[in-house]
């Protein structure tokens, strides 16, 4: 038999009492939940009125990804026109060296703060010691006080006087980090190659 207090069930008092329990302890679970990516909207139609000011923050040790979205300042690879770059590689430039900034005339060296993304390669090689048949082999390197490393590399048959030559492209991009320098040599002791690396500078992660 259930007892009552005022007319209502003691029984039902206790149920009441759960679902309010369980909620609160829903409420403050739920307090702790991941953070979760939200898309806030205030329309000039119908806008919710903020008084003071709204601070919003990006911060550089865990960045939300970004992309120049404006209009005619981004180009077919989504960054504005100042942050391309265009090198010009020769290895029978006297005297040799690194790339050359296009724009500058001037060796090219990833800024500080910044990386190079390469992008694309057209190239030309001549290797006569190869042979005809056989492939030339190009690498794209990258070079800093402390020495150099081979980041990517291309490859072509070889014709009848020892050339190769093609245009690559890389889809993922490849990363070259500040302070380093760009150039291009042949896996032949003889041979030289002439080719224009590519990309663009984005901030350093």
């Amino acid at each position: 038999m259930a007892i009552e207090k005022c007319g209502v069930p003691w029984s039902l008092i206790g149920l009441l009492f759960l679902g309010v329990f369980t909620i609160a302890l829903s409420a403050a679970t739920s307090s702790t939940a991941a953070p979760i990516n939200a898309l806030i909207v205030n329309p000039p139609s119908s806008p919710v009125p903020v008084s003071g000011s709204v601070a919003v923050a990006n911060p550089a040790s865990n960045p939300v990804p970004t992309q120049n979205v404006g209009g005619g300042a981004a180009t077919l690879v989504g960054q504005p026109v100042s942050k391309l770059v265009d090198l010009d590689c020769n290895t029978t430039r006297v005297p040799p060296g690194p790339c050359v900034s296009k724009s500058t005339g001037s060796s090219f060296v990833v800024p500080s703060g910044q990386a190079f993304v390469a992008t694309d390669l057209p190239w030309f090689a001549t290797q006569t010691d190869v042979g005809q048949g056989n492939y030339g082999l190009v690498n794209l390197n990258s070079t800093n006080t402390q020495g150099g490393n081979s980041l990517a590399f291309v490859t072509a048959p070889n014709d009848a006087r020892g050339i190769s030559s093609g245009q690559a492209h890389f889809a993922t991009g490849v990363v070259i980090s500040s302070g380093n320098s760009v150039s291009l040599t042949t896996a032949s002791a003889t041979g030289d190659v002439q080719g224009d690396v590519q990309g663009y500078l984005v901030p350093s992660q």
